[in-house]
């Protein structure tokens, strides 16, 4: 290769160029490697180590048997013609794989993304349906369902994914992967948040923990999966449990909670509405409530009903809520 593109040095050059031109033979041979090289520009398909290495091996064959190169002059052509024919291979092979590489077909990104106090649905390739909760971002590869059914979470989002498919589905988040063949489930998986949730309504998933080696838990239909990030253990729990502190959407925009803490509930509406909670009062950190509200409510509504027994003070200022 270095010779035929010129890069070669004078010594080996004439070297080279006296072994071509010592014959009609050793010319023919130079010029059917020549050939393989000028194919390979214009992509014409052929067999590159069988045309290389018998292309090699012939013209190594023909020096050996050449009177006109004999002793040292013999062993330093082969060596020269070696490592030619090295250079061409390599070159070449790199070649073809930055050709194949550059005909791969490239894959797009769809990206669906929700505002504060906004739900949409979303319909993906398979029929899965995906109900997308306020500032979160759903995102799906335009090969979806070819190899594996796979979306990226970020946010909250409720699956009710098509059944009968032998392709797993995997909803993607920060600190986990969830992994359904096909059932309906909610995950709430907020970059901010020191929590992620899996709540699952029908079927089985899977649940990684993308944080911990080889960690995986399952769970069934009325269970909730919680991970404290903060505290990195991981609780299972039913959700309609009365000694368990739990928060889910519902299939009618109804968002419940029972014997949540108070900053825990504020942090949920934070995310949904786009809002800073500022609690300045930590005797509130331990105060907990229960009871559900309508996504279309706005945090004033909210907050009204919440403080019904008026044991806070709050003050929206802006997007910031401060609670005392």
């Amino acid at each position: 290769m270095s010779f035929i593109l010129g890069k070669v040095c004078d010594v080996d050059k004439k070297a080279i160029l006296k072994w071509i031109y010592a014959s009609p033979d050793n010319f023919k041979y130079y010029l059917e490697v020549r050939k393989i090289y000028d194919l390979s520009l214009l992509n014409i398909e052929f067999s590159i180590p069988n045309d290389i290495e018998n292309s090699y091996a012939d013209l190594l064959t023909k020096i050996e048997n050449n009177g006109t190169l004999a002793g040292s002059r013999k062993r330093f052509t082969r060596g020269v013609i070696k490592y030619a024919a090295i250079v061409f291979l390599v070159s070449l092979s790199a070649y073809v794989i930055f050709f194949v590489k550059s005909e791969t077909k490239a894959i797009n990104y769809t990206s669906i993304t929700t505002i504060k106090d906004s739900q949409t649905n979303v319909k993906l390739p398979d029929g899965t349906e995906v109900k997308l909760n306020p500032n979160s971002k759903l995102t799906y590869p335009s090969d979806f369902g070819n190899k594996e059914r796979s979306v990226s979470l970020v946010g909250e989002a409720q699956f009710h994914v098509t059944k009968g498919k032998k392709i797993p589905f995997i909803v993607k988040t920060e600190s986990h992967d969830v992994k359904v063949l096909g059932t309906t489930f909610n995950v709430y998986a907020y970059k901010n948040s020191n929590f992620f949730e899996v709540v699952l309504m029908e079927g089985a998933v899977r649940v990684e923990n993308k944080t911990k080696e080889s960690s995986y838990q399952t769970i069934k239909p009325g269970e909730l999966l919680q991970y404290n990030k903060s505290l990195g253990k991981t609780t299972i729990k039913l959700i309609n449990d009365s000694c368990s502190s739990t928060s889910f959407w519902g299939d009618k925009g109804l968002f419940s909670f029972h014997d949540m803490r108070l900053i825990d509930i504020l942090d949920r509406i934070s995310k949904y509405k786009g809002l800073v909670v500022r609690v300045e009062n930590r005797n509130l950190n331990q105060a907990k409530y229960t009871g559900k509200f309508k996504s279309t409510l706005n945090i004033k509504q909210i907050l009204d009903v919440m403080n019904a027994d008026k044991s806070f003070l709050y003050r929206i200022d802006n997007d910031t809520i401060y609670i005392r």
